[in-house]
């Protein structure tokens, strides 16, 4: 949330219990819980198919597949509507760094963001573990995907959800905002997410791999989001952010708005 005292700057009086509470703890807690419910009921549906069908190899493991893509949509969507006026709404390192690097968020705050997305996806898909006999699928790149396809779809499809990020959630868009984000997601999620069983999300795929044990090219999550953050970034600053934050600013221009 740019322009928000409570995560951009320090408070400059001496800091008091109360204060790093509503500053600091209660925004990473959204951010931590967030997160966990995210992963669990991505994590959950997968256990929940793996109950409902005959055991028979499978040459790529998909975590939740359809069901789960569609759960995590609209969790995220819920999520967050709650979490935006507590937070900022993040639910991602990948946005949090970028806040951080744009001086949106302020570091000390980023970092517990950080710790809280990394720590909520491991407790929530170790939940899942714990609750379920079934051992959910763990996610892996399809067969006929190579790795250079899933990272040009992980770096795309999170260029499309941070870009809806960066241009609807800082500018008080309300409900247009959820929208525009949550639509943003369910898109670029449902095109690009067969190629890599991936969430646009690293924290998801962090998670799940730390409770299923399945590390096999993992880094595919974190290097194509963060090429889509950087792609996001750029375009943001260059075209779709509003006037006084376009990085190329002319002191005699007057954009013309269309009608």
């Amino acid at each position: 949330m740019e322009g928000d005292q409570r995560f951009t700057q320090p408070h400059q009086e001496r800091p008091t219990l109360r204060g790093i509470y509503f500053t600091v703890l209660r925004p990473s807690l959204a951010e931590f819980w967030g997160v966990f419910f995210l992963t669990f009921g991505l994590y959950s549906s997968s256990a929940l198919l793996e109950a409902e069908k005959p055991p028979q190899p499978q040459p790529g493991g998909d975590p939740g597949g359809f069901v789960g893509t569609i759960a995590v949509v609209f969790l995220y969507i819920g999520i967050y509507s709650i979490t935006r006026s507590i937070s900022g709404g993040h639910l991602n390192p990948i946005i949090t760094l970028i806040q951080m690097g744009r001086k949106a968020t302020f570091p000390l705050v980023g970092v517990c963001y950080l710790g809280a997305h990394l720590l909520g996806a491991v407790l929530g898909a170790l939940s899942v573990e714990a609750i379920t006999e079934v051992s959910p699928a763990s996610q892996s790149l399809k067969p006929f995907f190579g790795t250079g396809h899933a990272i040009f779809g992980e770096m795309i499809g999170t260029a499309i959800v941070i870009l809806a990020y960066l241009t609807l959630a800082n500018q008080s868009k309300g409900n247009t905002a959820i929208l525009g984000i949550g639509f943003g997601y369910a898109g670029a999620l449902l095109a690009v997410h067969s190629a890599a069983s991936g969430y646009l999300n690293p924290v998801l795929n962090f998670g799940i791999a730390v409770a299923s044990g399945t590390w096999t090219k993992h880094y595919v999550y974190w290097v194509g989001t963060a090429l889509g953050g950087i792609i996001a970034t750029i375009l943001h600053g260059l075209i779709f952010a509003s006037d006084d934050q376009l990085w190329i600013k002319s002191r005699n221009y007057v954009p013309e708005r269309i009608a």
